[in-house]
């Protein structure tokens, strides 16, 4: 009789244990994952929402000058079009985070997470490289939205070909040294880490400890 009080006894700790680790795993993937993950692109549909507002009103505002002359409607809708595409990539970000689930195994919890590594990263260069090629489009809607449209008619068209063209020069040349150089290289595995984000990094360092407990 007290070795079967002793195995339920056993039994019924055992399990408390069990349930306290999966309490700790979701606290920890909710908490310190989870949480952080979101930080960056809620962020992100914020400020891509203001500048949708931003281009939008400029639009509206002057869309009898544009229809005009529909060339200076284009930095707005260059930036109008980059603010969506920021707006949809944060959004399927938030999904990809919500796969996290804390009732899946560390390993594949891990695997979700570089998947959204990988994404970030993919978007960031994506971003970068569009910015690049359009920097100026962001200066010259300012001046527009406080000059009004025909500021883009004083614009020397030489400068925008030469920028266009130095931006595609730049994006080149950093696809050839990054196949040169490799995945496998500290400054590549940095600079992904880099446009990542901190978050992300943090997040797979618990899911580490966490898979080591």
């Amino acid at each position: 009789m007290e070795l079967n009080e002793l195995k339920s006894s056993w039994t019924e700790l055992n399990s408390r244990v069990n349930h306290m680790e999966e309490a700790l795993k979701a606290t920890t993937i909710t908490q310190k994952v989870q949480a952080p993950l979101r930080k960056e692109p809620i962020l992100e549909i914020v400020i891509g929402a203001l500048t949708l507002l931003w281009t939008g009103g400029f639009l509206g505002d002057n869309f009898g000058a544009l229809t005009g002359s529909p060339a200076l409607a284009l930095p707005a809708l260059f930036i109008h079009c980059l603010a969506i595409a920021a707006i949809a990539h944060s959004i399927w970000q938030l999904v990809l985070i919500q796969k996290l689930e804390w009732t899946d195994p560390i390993v594949e919890t891990q695997t979700r997470l570089a998947e959204i590594k990988r994404f970030r990263v993919k978007g960031a260069k994506q971003f970068f490289a569009t910015s690049l090629v359009g920097w100026f489009t962001f200066p010259i809607l300012l001046f527009q939205t406080l000059l009004g449209p025909s500021v883009l008619t004083k614009v020397n068209p030489l400068w925008i070909f030469c920028n266009v063209a130095f931006g595609f020069i730049v994006i080149i040349g950093v696809i050839l040294v990054s196949q040169r150089v490799g995945d496998s290289h500290p400054v590549t595995q940095k600079f992904n880490e880099f446009l990542a984000g901190t978050q992300v990094t943090q997040a797979e360092r618990e899911l580490k400890s966490l898979s080591e407990f």
